[in-house]
């Protein structure tokens, strides 16, 4: 499914940890390098250019795992070394907001991997360096701050994954909701641009809806709208997406599929929707109207000529596919109305 999600927290957290991070790191690589101390002051360097770099690409809301995790995280943990190894226990303050950071900026798995390597790296250190009655203490701080961010970005990531299903999924169907129409059409036709594949909008709508809620009530409305999306949501594959729009409106996104199958599966959606029983006695019928996307052409666009073909099916009597013919270019395989 290619259904943009959410602003990641880490992508917001990376923006403004690696500003503060800059702030309080560029004071230190000027230090470093009056003092003599080069190698540190050339890490230094790398982290804050590295922050820069990772803060730009979260702006932008560019990926930024891949970044961090190559160049800081390594650096970094170099960097906790030898400063111990230089200036002894008051390194150790300086893995605290670095255990914090991985666990903001980077995925939960790779920031499990980047704080395993610093507590190993620097629990041995201590215990080679440092007083062996500060060594196991030092650990055990270091093992806490760990499981604790790792508790925190945990419920964090699970309220934000909770949060953003409530908001894209239309409660009564469990469809994708229309909150992210624009944003799913757009990746789709710049997705259809960038590789010169084929995708396809299905207009739905139920046929004479209103005279259901108006005869039989709200509530058997209600399950043939839970029934007929049942049915186009389990009947199109895994990456499509299928959208309740509103009413007895529906949407669905194909990818990579030719004319013809888009109209194979617009039929297959239509003879299910035909044998939903809900009302004793009452068929149920939808009308369906299929566009291909066309190169250059805008979203907005895309939809109302899906749009025009399902009207026309309903002008034409209801319960039936239409296809926009013009779609079919240089090419033998019609779309029969």
């Amino acid at each position: 499914m290619m259904i943009p999600n959410m602003t990641d927290y880490r992508v917001t957290a990376t923006r403004y940890v690696a500003l503060v991070a800059v702030t309080i790191v560029s004071p230190f690589v000027v230090n470093h390098f009056l003092q003599g101390r080069v190698g540190l002051g050339v890490l230094c360097s790398i982290i804050v250019a590295t922050l820069c770099a990772s803060g730009y690409k979260a702006y932008k809301g560019k990926p930024i795992c891949n970044l961090l995790f190559v160049g800081f995280v390594p650096t970094v943990v170099l960097l906790l070394a030898i400063s111990l190894l230089k200036q002894g226990v008051t390194a150790v303050f300086w893995v605290f907001p670095t255990i914090m950071t991985f666990y903001l900026m980077l995925s939960e798995k790779r920031a499990w991997m980047a704080n395993l390597l610093i507590l190993v790296v620097m629990s041995a250190m201590s215990f080679q360096y440092l007083d062996l009655a500060i060594a196991p203490r030092v650990t055990a701080s270091l093992l806490s701050v760990s499981l604790f961010s790792a508790i925190l970005t945990r419920v964090i990531s699970d309220q934000q994954i909770r949060l953003h299903r409530q908001i894209v999924t239309d409660s009564l169907t469990g469809l994708t909701d229309r909150v992210l129409l624009a944003s799913t059409l757009q990746s789709a036709a710049e997705h259809c641009r960038d590789t010169r594949s084929i995708a396809a909008l299905v207009a739905v709508d139920i046929d004479h809806f209103k005279s259901i809620n108006d005869t039989y009530g709200h509530d058997v409305g209600d399950e043939v709208l839970r029934q007929v999306g049942a049915v186009l949501r389990n009947n199109v594959r895994k990456g499509d997406v299928v959208f309740r729009l509103g009413g007895e409106e529906f949407l669905v996104l194909l990818y990579d599929m030719a004319t013809k199958e888009n109209r194979a599966v617009a039929e297959k959606l239509r003879t299910a929707i035909s044998e939903v029983s809900v009302i004793p006695d009452r068929k149920i019928s939808a009308s369906f109207g299929i566009a291909n996307y066309r190169q250059s052409e805008e979203w907005k666009v895309w939809m109302k000529r899906a749009d025009k073909k399902l009207y026309e099916a309903k002008n034409r009597g209801r319960n039936k596919v239409i296809c926009d013919v013009s779609d079919v270019e240089n090419s033998s395989e019609a779309c029969v109305n």
